[in-house]
This record gives C-alpha cells, sequence and structure tokens, in this order.
C-alpha cells in the first residue's frame, strides 16, 4: 500500500495586471505632483530673491542711523560702481554716501556688495527706486534731492509664464515691507 500525498505549493506575487495597474496608479500621482514641486520651488527661489533684497534695505538703513551718515543702496553689475543702466537683478551696493553724490566714490565705506540674482530672476523698480534707495541718518527714504522717495521693486520668474510674484515696497519713513503679487508679473 502505498499513499499519495499531494501538497499544493503556493506562489505568492503580482501578475502583471497588478502590477502595471500599480505602475499606472503611481504615474498618474506623479504626474500630479510634478507641477506642484516645481511651482513650490519657484516660489522658494522668488521669495529668497525678495528676502535678500529686504534685508539689504534693512542693513542700509540700520546703518544710515549708526553712522550718522546717509547710507544708499544702488544697482551694480559689477560690484565695484552703481549702475545707470539695467536691472537690480545684477546686483546692487550698499555704501556710505559721505558726499551724497549717490555713487560709490574714493575714500566712501563698502558696506556690502551683492551679486547678481539667479537668471531665472527678474528684480525692477519702479521710477522712484528705479537706481538707487538712499536712507537719510535719521533712517527716512530720500532721494539725493531731499525730496522723499517710496517706491516698489516687483521680483518675477523669468520664462515660467507665472504671472505673480513679489513686491518690497519701501515707505518714505524707510520702512521695507514684502507681499505677494499676483498679477504684478
Amino acid at each position: 500500500m502505498s499513499t499519495k500525498t499531494t501538497t499544493k505549493r503556493s506562489c505568492s506575487g503580482y501578475s502583471l495586471v497588478e502590477f502595471l495597474t500599480a505602475l499606472a496608479v503611481l504615474l498618474g500621482v506623479q504626474a500630479l505632483a510634478f507641477p506642484s514641486i516645481s511651482d513650490l520651488l519657484i516660489t522658494m527661489r522668488l521669495r529668497s530673491g525678495a528676502d535678500a533684497l529686504m534685508n539689504a534695505l534693512n542693513l542700509a538703513r540700520s546703518a544710515a542711523v549708526q553712522r550718522s551718515h546717509r547710507v544708499v543702496v544702488c544697482k551694480s553689475a559689477n560690484g565695484s560702481t552703481c549702475a545707470d543702466a539695467g536691472g537690480w537683478n545684477t546686483g546692487w551696493l550698499i555704501f556710505q554716501d559721505t558726499n551724497n553724490s549717490g555713487t560709490l566714490d574714493d575714500g566712501e565705506a563698502l558696506i556690502q556688495s551683492r551679486s547678481a540674482l539667479p537668471e531665472h530672476l527678474s528684480l525692477s523698480g519702479n521710477t522712484p527706486v528705479e537706481d538707487y534707495v538712499s536712507y537719510t541718518p535719521f533712517g527716512q527714504a530720500k532721494l539725493l534731492s531731499g525730496a522723499f522717495q517710496a517706491g516698489t521693486f516687483t521680483l518675477c520668474a523669468k520664462e515660467t509664464g507665472r504671472r505673480d510674484g513679489y513686491q518690497v515696497i519701501v515707505a518714505s519713513s524707510g520702512r521695507a515691507r514684502m507681499a505677494k503679487a499676483p498679477g504684478s508679473c
């Protein structure tokens, strides 16, 4: 007498259909998440550029009060002289303007030099702050002529199709604030 015993083997795994279904779901989720991640990175870059400008303006204002002299922030493409053309995204200088000329002259203290922002960012100022921001020893923003200075910087992402950006607004009191700017780019 012989007894045969049969054992069933159980195989675990996924079928091709299950694998393809899971892959399709994963790709669908990734397709939805990728634009969000891309937008987040652009928003972070914009915010970083706006923060850099805010920090420069705050530094210049406090330096003017501490030094009891006019301090100027001007756009600069080369890191050593103020620029008449181009945007603020090329960089800027902060210096003590002892002779009230609005330009960095020999013997004037250079407080800080900022190199260009990443090339995918565009930073421009409206007419009152197109070339420079000047702080008096009282921390007020005033043009070299003595008139009050208030203006808005607009920071945008180039070539992304985004219409929103950030603005840095300088009040005549010298205080700068940042705001999101939907539709400004």
